[in-house]
């Protein structure tokens, strides 16, 4: 299955870069250059997050997010829960991407240390299963797909279906 690109915040990439060497340019040091450029970035976050809450899809079930993180000192594995898929977004340290490949919703996120890489599920099962498992997430033990898929079920699949059926923007 190809890769369907919901969004991209890659765009903003080069204006970023520019405008960085503009403040640069009218006397700003380094630190007062990236303030100014993380207040930009997160408008332009706050404007996709804007448009995803126009979604008519509310699936009613938390969210788990598993990540692979880019970190300065390597990388590391983690989880993170959300009541609304909406706030997906919130993982956003960097330039994101959201995009559904082979069924699954996956995000990139490009940041100064690195980049990190997530998957979002819809939880079906909760208890002493979901607990095992994210423990085994954040201790970095290997997940079987089947395990991961006894707890949950896939977002990016439940997203396909909705487009599929036309259902997708208000």
């Amino acid at each position: 299955m190809k890769k369907i690109t919901l969004f991209t915040t890659d765009a903003y990439e080069g204006y970023y870069d520019d405008l960085r060497q503009e403040l640069l340019a009218d006397g700003l040091d380094e630190y007062e250059a990236d303030i100014h450029i993380g207040h930009y970035m997160d408008d332009d976050r706050y404007d996709i997050a804007d448009a995803l809450t126009r979604l008519q899809y509310d699936i009613n079930a938390d969210i788990l997010c598993v990540g692979d993180l880019g970190l300065w000192h390597g990388r590391a594995g983690g989880y993170r829960f959300f009541d609304k898929w909406q706030d997906i977004l919130d993982i956003a340290n960097g330039y994101i991407t959201l995009y559904i490949e082979n069924g699954c919703l996956r995000a990139r996120d490009v940041h100064h240390d690195g980049v990190n890489y997530y998957s979002f599920y819809i939880i079906k099962r909760g208890g002493i299963a979901l607990d095992n498992l994210v423990d085994d997430i954040y201790e970095g033990r290997h997940i079987s797909a089947g395990r991961l898929y006894y707890c949950c079920r896939s977002l990016g699949k439940a997203i396909l279906d909705r487009m599929k059926a036309g259902k997708w923007w208000e």
